[in-house]
């Protein structure tokens, strides 16, 4: 069950251009989330903004009770949460919505990640790799060289990194959708595990179709109440013969990518 609760603040540093990671205190959270979860954050005690701002639990120390939340400045709520200070409390909601399927036997697991994306990806990185039978490997995609943020912790927790960059100033030069048939056919049994820019979640959407199996994709929608009840974060899923509306924050963020109508 999600909890409301104002959580310490342990650490809100600059991790990239305009890219921050911050750490806090919250064992109700940790104690429950799963990867591909999010929570629900008030970035300011005052009204404006009013609306809270979801955020990807990019990783969970459940020991230690600590979430952290990867964050890029895009608006007034991340420029006022990007000057929290250690010490401060942090008004979250979580955790929130549906996260990755971890019901998987032995085999190779394939993570795609655009951008900020990767945030949605590291914890489910982490847990795999905790398993045995698993082959882990993640392919993350960003603008430039200055933007790959957390490409070494991925490696730290095991996984086979490739990264791509637009402009090839580091990795492969390109979209990072391009390596996936070659690197991924006749791998055996695989799982594919997406987050990033909707352009790159059709792509994969479509490789899969062509290769029979059903991967799973977390969309990036903007949310108002962050429960279901606004319906603000509504988007068209694939329901038999015909369509219906799904809500990104409960029965989402993530869907699988058979059932998501990219047209929509």
């Amino acid at each position: 069950m999600p909890v409301l609760i104002k959580a310490p603040v342990l650490l809100n540093e600059q991790v990239g251009p305009g890219i921050f990671l911050m750490k806090v205190h919250a064992p109700a959270v940790t104690a429950e989330c799963k990867p591909g979860q999010f929570v629900h954050v008030r970035t300011t005690s005052e009204r404006d903004p009013l609306l809270r701002r979801p955020f990807s639990i990019y990783r969970k120390e459940k020991d230690a009770g600590n979430l952290q939340l990867l964050y890029e400045i895009r608006g007034k709520g991340t420029s006022l949460m990007a000057g929290i200070r250690a010490g401060e409390n942090l008004d979250l909601m979580g955790p929130l919505g549906r996260g990755w399927n971890l019901d998987r036997k032995p085999g190779t697991v394939i993570v795609i990640g655009g951008g900020m994306g990767t945030a949605s990806l590291l914890a489910l990185v982490e847990e795999f790799c905790s398993r045995k039978g698993f082959k882990i490997r993640a392919f993350l995609g960003f603008r430039e060289k200055k933007l790959v943020i957390g490409a070494e912790i991925f490696a730290r927790a095991g996984a086979e990194v490739t990264i791509a960059t637009d402009d090839g100033s580091c990795g492969y030069r390109g979209p990072i959708t391009d390596l996936l048939p070659r690197s991924v056919r006749g791998t055996g049994p695989f799982y594919i595990y997406a987050c990033g820019p909707q352009a790159m979640l059709r792509r994969v959407a479509e490789f899969c179709e062509l290769e029979g199996i059903v991967g799973e994709v977390s969309l990036d929608h903007r949310m108002a109440c962050g429960t279901g009840a606004c319906l603000g974060c509504s988007c068209r899923v694939k329901k038999k013969d015909s369509w219906t509306y799904s809500r990104t924050c409960v029965e989402g963020p993530v869907f699988t990518t058979s059932e998501v109508l990219w047209d929509g």
